[in-house]
């Protein structure tokens, strides 16, 4: 988690996704690594499938702060 929010300041989205994914991998029920996921995939432009991670982090954590106005 905290490398791929390395890279996304480094502006290297890629790899921070890359990162992201592999987080989401290894613990599947960690709402901030889905959040995270979500985000870069956002950012990524890849929508559908950062929309997907973004509710799978609010059905992990459902008051998880600043989620919702990204859905």
């Amino acid at each position: 988690l905290m490398l791929g929010s390395v890279r996304g300041f480094q502006g290297r989205q890629l790899e921070a996704l890359g990162n992201f994914a592999l987080a989401a991998r290894l613990d599947p029920g960690n709402p901030r690594i889905a959040a995270a996921l979500g985000m870069a995939l956002y950012q990524a432009g890849r929508t559908d499938e950062g929309g997907a991670q973004l509710a799978q982090a609010l059905k992990l954590a459902p008051d998880f702060p600043g989620i919702r106005e990204f859905l």
